[in-house]
């Protein structure tokens, strides 16, 4: 009886222990992955208000110098986009930038985005289904330490009870 509840302490405190600490391991993970979602849902609405400004910007342009430096303006920012999302086959067109071909380059950027989000989204469903599987794991654990501590205590009493007699 008593050998039964070591092996429930032993049970407890080696599997289900490491187990937790894996499961926080896990939930940090999946934190992390959240704030990366966030950050690039972030980036993606920020892509809606940047076209709109500077669509706005390039047909309120008047000709001449101000329609210039919006033109310059426009097609430096969006060459920055592109190259900090990593699309080598986009390019902007030699040129004034037009608004059709903006909205374009815009549209790929966020397609980029919303394929980036799914990439990280499935990594977390991965990670969630990990967290699950030793959170089953320690239910079941737990579980059974709970029968050995019972087992062992009826043991000892069912011993106690017979030494009485």
């Amino acid at each position: 009886g008593v050998i039964m509840n070591i092996v429930s302490a032993l049970i407890v405190h080696t599997f289900v222990e490491r187990n937790m600490h894996q499961v926080d391991d896990l939930m940090q993970q999946s934190s992390r992955v959240d704030s990366r979602i966030d950050t690039l849902w972030e980036n993606y609405r920020s892509l809606q208000d940047q076209q709109m400004y500077f669509t706005t910007l390039l047909l309120t342009a008047n000709p001449g110098d101000q329609l210039e430096a919006a033109q310059t303006l426009v097609r430096e920012a969006l060459s920055t986009l592109l190259t900090r999302q990593k699309l080598t086959d986009q390019e902007i067109a030699p040129g004034p930038v037009q608004v059709a071909q903006l909205e374009a380059l815009i549209s790929a950027i966020q397609q980029s985005l919303l394929q980036h989000i799914d990439a990280i989204y499935l990594e977390k469903l991965s990670v969630e289904q990990q967290r699950m599987r030793i959170t089953e794991s320690n239910e079941r654990l737990n579980s059974i330490a709970l029968f050995l501590q019972l087992l062992g205590l009826i043991l000892v009493l069912a011993r106690d009870l017979a030494r009485r007699d």
